[in-house]
């Protein structure tokens, strides 16, 4: 394939800003995050409690 060649002219530049994105992460991310916006003292799950759905009947 050709140096020239578009598809590989963008491919490339996708690696180059993969590899970039990556060695922007921290080595050591720390604990996860469980849900969005959590962490105010929360070590697990949140119980939740799920009441049945009633059944439309037709008429």
């Amino acid at each position: 394939m050709p140096e020239d060649n578009v598809w590989l002219a963008h491919r490339r530049a996708e690696q180059q800003a993969l590899t970039r994105l990556l060695e922007a992460l921290p080595a050591d991310p720390g604990r996860a995050v469980q849900g969005g916006g959590c962490g105010g003292g929360n070590t697990g799950p949140v119980p939740l409690a799920l009441r049945p759905i009633p059944r439309r009947t037709r008429p």
